[in-house]
């Protein structure tokens, strides 16, 4: 079993999940292929899915969104 987390701009999770992490009820954290808030970094908009097989169009995308966040965070000299 493998684990991927993925940091998304704060538009992006909210068009996933609808709502920021702490606004968010329980969830099952050990469902696997499955878009979920990062249990932990979620309020940092981090995303997790675990071995993603029919999500993997998606995480591919989540992916690219990913460095442009991080591209746009080193062009402005934010840390990341």
């Amino acid at each position: 079993m493998f684990c991927v987390n993925i940091g998304v701009d704060k538009e992006t999770f909210l068009a996933l999940f609808g709502a920021k992490a702490s606004e968010l009820g329980a969830r099952d954290y050990t469902a696997r292929d499955t878009l979920l808030p990062h249990p932990d970094y979620g309020a940092q908009y981090f995303v997790r899915v675990l071995n993603p097989d029919a999500t993997l169009g998606t995480v591919r995308e989540l992916l690219a969104i990913a460095h442009g966040v991080a591209a746009k965070r080193t062009r402005s000299g934010q840390k990341a």
